[in-house]
This record gives structure tokens, C-alpha cells and sequence, in this order.
């Protein structure tokens, strides 16, 4: 076990996690979380994170945990989705990145964010409010089933054990899903570096050539989609093809066609 992982708790809750070796993130509360973070942004270890719990509630001031695997427990104003945007930002990898991605590979969502090893599957979904909580799937072991109907028991990569509220059939699914669109991301990443020196002849893996195509077409669809402009997927193909072409010619969207 690795003694750190429980540090920025209160010394009961370190002294309990530690004689267990594992935290039931059902009981924890911001009050069991001595450590408290106001930096904005925060400096976040992303490749560490085990778990952003979400406690968001009314009236509720720190309203987050983080835990990570070289730094421990600590709390935030911050809401889970301003973290999120905070790794956005950093890494220059966009919600709109991920969702692209996942619709190429046919993947379901929700959607989880993966950047280099980083992994974050979102999890404790509430029925209403849409601030989750997020678990770093680059920690985790094994996912088996809880004592308590709902719950799941993680087994990280040291061997301690958190627990908390998913399923284990849906949790290891979206890891799976998450570990897919790291592997692809790394496929994309190698087929850029080899295209540094072209070798004629030598061929890439169509679904790796045909992905820009498959972004730009989402991207303009979306942007047309949010501009209030009824451009069919068709239309879409054709400005892409035109653009692609360098073509020169306009299409005048606000004149009637």
C-alpha cells in the first residue's frame, strides 16, 4: 500500500483507511477531507487521479474531492465540470473531441475524457443535476460487485479499495470503452509521427486516414446546426469536398435555395 493515498484526510479517516486499506466513498464526507484547495485553476496531477467526487448541493461552499495516487485527498470550491473544463483547456483536448471520437469508434455514452494515459469515466451519475462524479480508470485493477446493491468495490493498482455507487457491468464497460479511445488516440498519434518521413507505397489503416474527414464533417454540421442554418448532412459533404478542393465558389446560405 502506498501511504500517501489517504493523506489530506482527517487522522480518524487516515487511520480507518489505512487499517483497511480502503475508503466507502458512499460514507465520506467533505468534513472527513482536512485538506482544502482554493487555487484557481487548480494544479492538478490529471495522470494520478483516482476519483473527483462530486457533493454538490444547495448551499453546499466546497462542494468537491479530489483524490489522487501522489498527492491524496483534498477539497474545492470548484464543481466537477469546471475541473473538466480546466483539463480542456490544458491539454487543448475539447468535449467536442471526445464525443467525435466516440461516435467514429460507435461507442456509447456518456462521454469519458481520455488524454494521453488519463482516463476519467464519469460515474455516480444523479438523476437531475449534471455535475457527476469521476473516476480515473488509469488507477483501476479490477471492478467486482459491492456488499450493497448498487455499489461497486474498485481494486486499484496498489491494492487498496474504494468503494462507490455504479454497477459493475456498466463501469467495466465504459472502461473498456475508455482504454478504446486511448488505443485509438495513440494509433492517431504514431500515424502522425510515421507521415513525418512518407515511405511511397506504404499504406495506414483506412479508419486512421478516413477520421479528419469524419471530425471536420460533425464540426461543420454542428456549427451549421448551431447557426440555425437547414443544412442536410448532404450539403455538409458537398462544402467539405469543395473545401478540400480549394474551391473557390460561395454558397450564399442566407439567400433562398
Amino acid at each position: 500500500m502506498v501511504p500517501i493515498y489517504w493523506e489530506g484526510l482527517t487522522t480518524a479517516q487516515q487511520e480507518q483507511a489505512a487499517t483497511d486499506n480502503l475508503i466507502d466513498l458512499t460514507k465520506l464526507r467533505p468534513s472527513d477531507v482536512a485538506r482544502v484547495a482554493y487555487d484557481h485553476p487548480l494544479d492538478v496531477d490529471w495522470s494520478s487521479v483516482i476519483f473527483i467526487k462530486n457533493f454538490r448541493t444547495v448551499n453546499q461552499q466546497v462542494d468537491t474531492v479530489v483524490w489522487t495516487a501522489n498527492e491524496g485527498f483534498y477539497r474545492t470550491p470548484a464543481t466537477p465540470n469546471a475541473l473538466l473544463a480546466e483539463l480542456s483547456a490544458i491539454s487543448g483536448v475539447s468535449g467536442f473531441d471526445q464525443k467525435t471520437d466516440l461516435g467514429y469508434l460507435r461507442l456509447s455514452g456518456p462521454v469519458p475524457f481520455v488524454v494521453g494515459s488519463t482516463m476519467l469515466v464519469s460515474t455516480e451519475r444523479p438523476m437531475r443535476a449534471n455535475n457527476v462524479s469521476w473516476l480515473g480508470g488509469q488507477e483501476v485493477a479490477n471492478v467486482k460487485s459491492g456488499v450493497h446493491l448498487g455499489n461497486v468495490r474498485v481494486i486499484l493498482n496498489n491494492g487498496a479499495i474504494a468503494i462507490f455507487k455504479d454497477s459493475p457491468t456498466r463501469l467495466r464497460k465504459k472502461l473498456d470503452e475508455a482504454c478504446q479511445l486511448r488505443d485509438f488516440e495513440q494509433r492517431r498519434w504514431a500515424l502522425a509521427q510515421e507521415q513525418r518521413n512518407l515511405v511511397y507505397g506504404r499504406s495506414y489503416d483506412q479508419d486512421l486516414r478516413d477520421y479528419p474527414a469524419y471530425r471536420d464533417h460533425q464540426l461543420l454540421w454542428a456549427a451549421f446546426k448551431k447557426a440555425g442554418y437547414p443544412v442536410g448532412l448532404a450539403d455538409v459533404d458537398q462544402i467539405l469536398r469543395e473545401v478540400y478542393a480549394c474551391d473557390p465558389r460561395s454558397w450564399h446560405l442566407t439567400d433562398e435555395r
